[in-house]
């Protein structure tokens, strides 16, 4: 996977340390963090820099980058890759995202998941990527039904910011829905 990923208006970069501020400003904000997996609530910069030390690290867990416009941090998206679970149907790569709240309603995470999901596919090796989303975030389920995402799963997932398990829809992609939903 390239470094940069750049569409129109947006870059995807590898995040680095000194990212730590503007994601932390983004992101200690329920309205974001309460569809979100794992980060604790309330957030502080020293948790959003030990996230950052972990996946910029000698042997990062994820691909994770930042999502910039105009040269601003907006946002952030990553894949790991994960074996079989009640979360995801087959062993591959898990695609998550968020974006700050003032950037919401203006196609940027849909714009950023496409590149994303585009330079994934390039690999001809990759045959799916699975996602999911916290039952009640439509907006999320929007962007990945327009990129051609199915639900395959239910199953409940834990939540670190409700500190409870919560229905959680299991996603996934095929090449094949991929192409059929280029625009």
């Amino acid at each position: 996977m390239p470094a940069f990923i750049e569409t129109g208006r947006l870059r995807l970069r590898p995040a680095h340390l000194g990212d730590a501020e503007a994601l932390f400003a983004l992101f200690n904000n329920w309205n974001v963090v309460r569809w979100l997996s794992s980060p604790q609530w309330p957030n502080t910069l020293q948790m959003t820099q030990a996230f950052l030390a972990r996946v910029t690290g000698a042997d990062p867990p994820e691909d994770y980058r930042v999502i910039e416009m105009e040269g601003m941090v907006v946002g952030g998206i990553g894949m790991r890759h994960d074996p079989v679970s009640r979360l995801q149907s087959g062993s591959g790569l898990q695609v998550g995202y968020w974006l700050g709240e003032p950037f919401w309603g203006k196609g940027v995470m849909s714009e950023a998941v496409r590149a994303l999901v585009s330079d994934v596919f390039s690999d001809k090796a990759v045959p799916a990527l699975y996602s999911g989303i916290f039952e009640g975030n439509h907006a999320s389920l929007r962007i990945q039904e327009k990129l051609g995402f199915v639900v395959d799963g239910k199953a409940m997932m834990f939540s670190t910011p409700w500190q409870k398990e919560l229905p959680h829809l299991n996603t996934v992609l095929t090449r094949e829905n991929f192409e059929k939903n280029k625009k």
